[in-house]
């Protein structure tokens, strides 16, 4: 049975058959022109038209001898289907013979043997549906509507079915089948033909083809099926079952994929919630965890990778671009520049090199040319592979150190050493006392004992060769004539640091002296009218609201309220509220202005503006400053 699409390479070969062809039956004829599928055979013989001749002569009657109108005529003909019927046999009628020797089996393409009678009308109660057809879900309404116009006018189309034990089992037409038996039909026509399984399920193959109703993952399974080796399937190639349906080798393979989509993309895509697109971007992605997580991600639109979502009535999914771009930005990894070394088979046994791998996306693209267009050659589609990888080259590296009797650094150490304010030099950077600006590891190359050196791991997969600045500034000093600027800061950042934090102490002793002094001052108002008092709490409350929040902080924190999370200007409007005089509230008011002006005291960063503010409440900041350092002076010493 040819399962090929029209074109003009069609009716070359439908000429050249009819050509050779001269046993003068007409469904033979026609089954072996690529583009005339099993439906044409069947109303061809449901007309009861054998030969050509007999289609002629229906043609003379009906048609004034039009050939291709009567073909047109015929139910379940499609337009491209009698453009290759009438070309093939129109083309040369002088060459058409329809008496003589037809040509040797294997010359032919493989036709279905027919039965003596083309058409025939069975029980209903004999005919059942064939157990390994892939379809396994009908749109109920859908059969409801075909069941009411079959008892209005019949079934036009007969069903194909095979002879089994005891009855028939249908090769195509079960939707008809089931509005039949649904609408009480005792009687169903059918054409009967002996069919082995494997031409059952090309039957099913091209009727999905032909439909747009189909469960994009029951058309995965019969794909699966025909391309399984046996004795699961039956062993064919995905590029022999791209040309027997007429669709791209890419398209099947995408099919193929399907298989291995997780539950809740398989369930999406069942329920239409997702295109087959869509579904292919979810399925080529390498590793089930990987894949389940991607696919949440793109059925919920959530394209914040480090949550973890749930599906939601009124979610929207991505589109098939969208998912495409959210997978590559995600799920792939860049070869260049690996830590480990790609080429490596030995690193990871069981995963061998990332040159031969067929998760790398240059072999993917041999395979699936369509799917992986324009992806660069060394991206690895299998994140979980490549951290593993990862894991492994850190633990021998962590190993090779441990055998050397370097110190090493797992964890928070690990961070700790990493940061920039850390007590060590990381090798692999530049050196700032040095005039050529070469890394550390060269300036101290064959200066420092392999027990200096100190390995740090960090919980991202950061590994860095480290050693420590008292170690290495000495060294440095000779070879550079100075130590690096790291280090030559590092007491003046010292002094800095504890400026800043005596500045603090200074300010918020600074913002209590003006609370204090602004209550003395405004006792007078707290026999003014209860209207008044509201207005100056409005005012206030207004003040708190657009004031920095670090500077809220400040005074929050000296006035020893709780604040709830993050919150700093909730605890203040929460006191101010409970406050029941003018002078608490204008009190409170001049201690949030205070904090503001004097925010930064101390830190390098922040200008030390006077406009006579602290003069004019009789502040003397130096005073106060001196007074903090002393204080924190005091206290390191204990």
């Amino acid at each position: 049975m040819a399962l090929g699409l029209y074109n003009r390479e069609a009716r070359r070969e439908g000429m050249k058959i009819l050509n050779g062809s001269t046993n003068g039956h007409a469904n033979r004829l026609l089954g072996e022109i690529p583009g005339v599928p099993q439906a044409a055979l069947l109303c061809f013989s449901m007309n009861k038209l054998r030969t050509l001749a007999e289609l002629q002569a229906r043609a003379d009657a009906g048609h004034k001898g039009n050939l291709y109108k009567a073909l047109c005529d015929l139910p379940a003909m499609k337009e491209s289907v009698a453009k290759a019927a009438h070309s093939a046999i129109l083309a040369d009628r002088d060459a058409v013979r329809l008496n003589g020797h037809a040509p040797a089996p294997e010359e032919r393409a493989p036709v279905l043997d027919a039965v003596d009678e083309p058409f025939r009308h069975l029980p209903i109660a004999k005919v059942r549906p064939w157990p390994g057809n892939p379809r396994k879900t009908f749109d109920e309404e859908e059969l409801a509507k075909l069941g009411q116009s079959i008892v209005a006018e019949g079934i036009l189309h007969p069903l194909l079915v095979r002879p089994v034990k005891d009855g028939y089992e249908i090769a195509d037409g079960e939707r008809r089948f089931r509005a039949a038996s649904a609408a009480g039909v005792k009687q169903v026509p059918a054409i009967v033909r002996n069919l082995t399984d494997q031409q059952m399920l090309e039957i099913a193959v091209t009727t999905f083809e032909q439909r747009s109703d189909i469960n994009p993952l029951e058309k995965a399974e019969a794909y699966a099926r025909l391309a399984d080796p046996p004795p699961k399937g039956f062993g064919k190639k995905p590029a022999q079952i791209a040309k027997d349906i007429g669709r791209s080798e890419g398209y099947v393979n995408d099919l193929l994929k399907l298989r291995g989509l997780p539950k809740v993309a398989r369930d999406a895509a069942a329920a239409g919630d997702i295109p087959l697109s869509t579904a292919v971007v979810i399925a080529r992605v390498p590793g089930e965890k990987t894949r389940e997580k991607v696919a949440l991600h793109v059925i919920t639109g959530d394209d914040w990778w480090g949550s973890t979502p749930k599906p939601q009535k009124n979610d929207v999914p991505m589109s098939a671009r969208d998912a495409q771009d959210f997978v590559h930005q995600h799920c792939t990894r860049q070869l260049k520049g690996a830590r480990f070394d790609p080429k490596s088979a030995t690193l990871l046994p069981e995963a061998g090199s990332c040159e031969m791998c067929p998760k790398r996306a240059g072999n993917l693209a041999k395979s699936d040319p369509e799917g992986y267009k324009g992806s660069r050659a060394d991206l690895c589609t299998d994140p979980e592979c490549f951290e593993r990888k990862v894991a492994a080259w850190q633990q021998g590296v962590l190993a090779e150190a441990s055998a050397k009797g370097q110190p090493v650094l797992t964890g928070k150490a690990a961070e700790q050493a990493l940061s920039w304010q850390s007590r060590y030099y990381k090798l692999d950077d530049h050196c700032s006392a040095d005039d050529k600006y070469r890394p550390y590891e060269q300036v101290l190359k064959g200066k420092l004992e392999p027990t200096q050196v100190t390995v740090a791991c960090d919980d991202k997969g950061n590994v860095r060769r480290l050693v420590e600045k008292k170690i290495a500034d000495p060294i440095i000093k000779k070879v550079c004539k100075r130590v690096p600027y790291e280090s030559s800061r590092r007491g003046e950042q010292r002094a800095q640091n504890a400026k800043y934090e005596a500045g603090k102490v200074a300010a918020r002793k600074a913002n209590g002296l003006v609370a204090d002094a602004a209550w003395q001052i405004f006792l007078r108002l707290d026999s003014i009218t209860p209207a008044d008092r509201e207005r100056v709490r409005a005012l206030v409350e207004l003040l708190i609201d657009f004031t920095w929040a670090d500077a809220a902080a400040v005074v929050v924190k000296r006035r020893g309220l709780t604040p709830k999370h993050n919150e700093r200007r909730g605890p203040l409007q929460n006191l101010l509220a409970d406050m029941t005089t003018p002078s608490q509230m204008l009190a409170l008011a001049a201690e949030v202005a205070a904090a503001r002006h004097s925010h930064g005291w101390g830190h390098p960063h922040f200008g030390e503006v006077d406009n006579g503010f602290w003069k004019q409440w009789s502040i003397d900041k130096a005073a106060l400053m001196r007074e903090a350092a002393a204080e924190k002076k005091a206290k390191g010493k204990k």
